[in-house]
């Protein structure tokens, strides 16, 4: 190799580490701008990781009408995620002029994604998709945002959830769908490999994640589909579809945390009815081994969030704490979707911060069927198959059977509103289903979700 070339082959290796080590997930959001007809205001929100000197940017983001650009370095606003969180929240807005009504795809690919995710391989040299699709028309306000940021830090050593807290019309109904993450347009990336740990509620958004079987300290990446139904002369549509690139960060830490909630019935059921003219309150306690501070945030939809008072009690000299939640009903707030709402608490001990949502699910309103969304009633995880596993007879009256679960375990079944029922798998794998109501559910079992009717 002459002097020359060894030159070139230096700089290429040099500008492709130059180009990784850094972003570790992100979304595309969208909402018509006011008072404008064609007018989108576009936001590409993305997590870097901190260890990384590497600017987020430079990246193509393409409209989905035929124009694209480089992302502007120098109009990022970037900001910490959270104290000590060695991640950088990167924001990117723009206004995009498109000249006629139809569906989009906007989409943002960058080189990489940041070094060491343990669920890829080799991912400081995987790029970085994401994409967002939407219909323009004039029946529909453009708009999707979200609540919450999608990273979530964990510790090892117990099981986690949180919620996807999407915004989108009032009249819209969400629906989450788990993927693999992209590296291209129609591009999953390779030899991605699903978190056995993870499961999603494919009507609530409640994702869960244990991190007692097999999990590492390190960095996750995880994909979820959130779809949105916007009804239209009586029937809903799918009228946009988001990917949400999602880091998962776990860590060591020396916590011992126990949580109670319990609301004003006694109940500690994480899912709610709120009916007219009601007061619901929620009493959080939690205890830790230890505990230098804590604060906490509540992340709820801006329309019932006006209507959740907070109270906070101090530490006690055994470590206890508590926040107390108040809901109130009104009228204005009556939806076929439910209200995630989210109670985020920081724990601080020794330097360290431990994450916890707690995550309360409030029903307005509770219909035995809910609305069909064009050829689907319901989209779930259907990623991890799990051939062994089998769930009959189906209609089913008094019991179901399920083969390759031992005796005695748990699970889950959800019917179409979303409503979790946990169950105990009984002789011979069976299940009592006689005091579930006539219609279609869901049995979770090994990251599948199985469908069956019960018609007593």
């Amino acid at each position: 190799m002459n002097k020359f070339s060894w030159l070139f082959f230096t700089f290429c290796l040099s500008f492709s580490f130059a180009q990784a080590t850094h972003i570790l997930g992100g979304e595309i959001t969208y909402e018509r701008v006011p008072n404008t007809t064609y007018r989108v205001m576009i936001t590409v929100t993305c997590y870097t990781n901190d260890d990384s000197s590497i600017e987020f940017g430079g990246g193509m983001l393409d409209f989905g009408d035929g124009d694209s650009e480089r992302l502007d370095y120098y109009n990022v606003v970037t900001t910490e995620l959270y104290p000590n969180s060695n991640i950088s929240k990167n924001v990117f807005q723009i206004q995009h002029y498109y000249n006629t009504y139809g569906n989009y795809t906007i989409s943002y690919f960058e080189e990489n994604r940041t070094e060491g995710i343990l669920n890829m391989d080799n991912s400081v040299n995987t790029p970085f998709y994401i994409e967002t699709t939407f219909v323009h028309n004039g029946n529909l306000e453009p708009k999707l945002k979200f609540l919450n940021d999608p990273v979530f830090k964990f510790y090892l050593g117990g099981d986690n959830s949180s919620y996807f807290l999407g915004e989108g019309e009032k009249n819209t109904i969400l629906r989450y769908e788990m993927v693999a993450p992209k590296m291209d347009v129609e591009t999953p990336v390779e030899n991605y490999k699903f978190l056995d740990g993870v499961t999603l509620n494919g009507i609530t958004g409640r994702l869960s994640f244990s991190t007692t079987n097999g999990i590492k300290v390190g960095f996750y990446n995880i994909a979820v589909k959130v779809l949105g139904y916007h009804e239209i002369e009586g029937e809903y549509v799918n009228t946009s579809s988001t990917i949400r690139d999602i880091c998962i960060l776990i860590e060591d830490g020396d916590f011992d945390l126990t949580v109670n909630v319990e609301n004003e019935v006694g109940k500690t059921d994480d899912q709610i009815v709120l009916t007219a003219n009601q007061t619901l309150g929620f009493n959080t306690r939690f205890t830790v081994n230890q505990m230098d501070a804590f604060r906490y945030e509540i992340i709820a939809d801006a329309a019932i969030k006006p209507f959740i008072k907070d109270e906070s009690v101090e530490i006690s000299p055994n470590y206890e704490a508590k926040v107390d939640l108040t809901v109130f009903s009104d009228p204005g707030i009556s939806r076929i979707r439910p209200y995630p709402v989210v109670l985020r608490l920081f724990i601080e001990k020794n330097g360290n911060v431990l994450i916890k949502d707690i995550g309360l699910m409030i029903y307005t309103v509770i219909v035995d069927e809910p609305p069909k969304l064009g050829n689907e009633t319901i989209i779930l995880n259907l990623e991890n198959t799990a051939d062994e596993l089998q769930v009959f007879p189906s209609p089913a009256n008094q019991y179901i059977r399920v083969t390759g679960k031992p005796v005695g375990a748990s699970t889950e079944i959800l019917n179409l509103t979303g409503k979790i029922f946990h169950k105990t798998i009984g002789k011979n794998g069976s299940i009592d289903t006689g005091d579930l109501k006539n219609g279609i559910y869901f049995l979770f079992n090994q990251g599948r979700w199985f469908k069956f009717v019960v018609q007593h």
